[in-house]
């Protein structure tokens, strides 16, 4: 099910009005220029699309901060972004498509080892760690993909 339990029906409403809100926005257009993203099927496209929320940031704020609970991710759809006062720092910019979030934390719970600032205006596409769980859950394939990322890190 793309928008929930049925028997909620505001919860279907509101789910229909992020994803209206999300192809105004061009959240869908972002979450194509992600190489991870992209590869999805259109219905977990569409399922994460949903779950977007656009989050503004001017020049110079801070999207998390280090030892702050791990709340959401983040797809860039504007602007550049950049982690700071970190090791991660050597990572360089964030930009248009990337998908930034401390999954081990994210996935298990824990606070951000990152500070993550707007070095430009900037806006984020922010999928809140519960909706990122419950997705994960309908879709156990992804579930393996996102934990082997954490072996990355």
């Amino acid at each position: 099910m793309i928008f929930g339990n049925v028997s909620s029906g505001a919860s279907v409403l509101k789910r229909l009005m992020n994803l209206k809100d999300s192809r105004k926005s061009s959240g869908f257009k972002v979450l194509l220029k992600n190489s991870l993203l992209s590869g999805l099927s259109g219905f977990q496209k569409t399922q994460l699309e949903v779950l977007l929320k656009e989050e503004s940031y001017v020049r110079g704020s801070l999207v998390w901060q280090k030892g702050e609970t791990v709340d959401k991710l983040v797809i860039v759809g504007s602007g550049v972004l950049r982690f700071k006062d970190c090791k991660e720092s050597e990572m360089g910019e964030f930009n248009m498509g990337d998908l930034i979030g401390e999954m081990d934390a994210l996935l298990k719970g824990g606070v951000h080892r990152t500070t993550l600032e707007s070095t430009t205006p900037s806006v984020v596409f922010a999928i809140k760690k519960t909706d990122f769980l419950h997705f994960l859950k309908r879709n156990p394939g992804l579930n393996v993909i996102f934990s082997n990322l954490l072996v990355a890190e």
